[in-house]
């Protein structure tokens, strides 16, 4: 019989291990959990990730492991206390093994402090909604490894995966790190990642999958000081989809505040990047993808 063996700076959970964290680890069950648990062990797992929060010390390392399954709650969830890891266990990144989702028209978690890490979670999305949220106090937010699934959802050009909330442009969280993260669209769904006004940020190493339709913009930065870098993101087509712009951004007035490097962009994307003034960001290296025998692609050298 396999056995869960609990360490004092980490955890191997069925030979998964959770890196050290210096804090507590509490674990929220898919099914069979209770917020009457202490959570400090999978056999005591929570229901909730609302209570696993709210039993969490902040700025102490704490973890929060979500145990393989399909979790589902009803409201958005307040991730509020800082210096949390809200995570499923490492795997497959496009299909993690924990899914996350609510019930109503709501965001799943909205983030508003500081120092918080999502990872390893399959998050879907709710029509017209952020799947997880932020406002300005979400400094430091370190997102990655997860997939987000913006192809269950009803398309409306109000869902989006990650990002400000769709009331307010100018939210301006610094040093936000989106790495290594599957999006995945079908239709005319929103932007996977609204950036709002953020500064010093890096956009990295991200998959944003059109799977089927037109999605008119995957990436949209608003706002008029915001400040970072996009950097070696691939936007692949499949099932004859079309993308009409990649990443946009507008009103910005810092000069040369964004990077755009090495992204590449598929064949059927009309517009790679859009919508920047000829000051605000500044470009190099990234292409666009050509079918057939064509070469293979060309170097985008414009900002349209």
């Amino acid at each position: 019989m396999r056995t869960s063996v609990s360490y004092p700076n980490g955890v191997n959970l069925y030979g998964t291990y959770i890196s050290p964290t210096g804090g507590n680890v509490f674990y929220v069950a898919a099914s069979g959990g209770s917020d009457g648990n202490d959570g400090l062990s999978p056999l005591r797992g929570l229901a909730t990730v609302s209570q696993a929060i709210t039993n969490a010390t902040a700025n102490n390392g704490d973890t929060i492991v979500l145990l393989p399954g399909a979790h589902s709650w009803t409201g958005s969830t307040a991730v509020n206390k800082a210096g949390l890891c809200i995570t499923g266990l490492p795997g497959n990144y496009i299909r993690p093994r924990a899914s996350v989702t609510v019930s109503g028209a709501t965001s799943i978690m909205a983030v508003s402090v500081a120092n918080i890490e999502i990872a390893y979670l399959r998050v879907i999305n709710i029509t017209a909604q952020a799947a997880i949220s932020w406002t300005v106090g979400a400094t430091n937010l370190y997102v990655h490894d997860n997939s987000f699934d913006m192809a269950t959802a009803a398309a409306n050009t109000a869902t989006n995966a990650l990002g400000h909330l769709t009331t307010s442009f100018t939210v301006a969280p610094a040093n936000v790190v989106i790495d290594h993260n599957y999006f995945e669209v079908t239709g005319a769904q929103g932007p996977a990642i609204k950036m709002g006004d953020a500064v010093d940020f890096v956009v990295s190493n991200n998959t944003f999958a059109a799977k089927g339709g037109t999605w008119a913009v995957a990436v949209e930065q608003y706002g008029v000081l915001g400040w970072g870098t996009y950097r070696d993101n691939d936007f692949p087509v499949f099932k004859n989809a079309t993308v009409t712009k990649g990443i946009t951004g507008t009103d910005l007035t810092s000069t040369l505040s964004v990077a755009i490097l090495r992204n590449f962009f598929g064949q059927t994307t009309s517009t790679p990047i859009d919508d920047w003034g000829t000051t605000d960001a500044y470009i190099a290296e990234n292409y666009l993808a050509s079918s057939g025998g064509a070469g293979g692609g060309v170097l985008w050298s414009s900002i349209t």
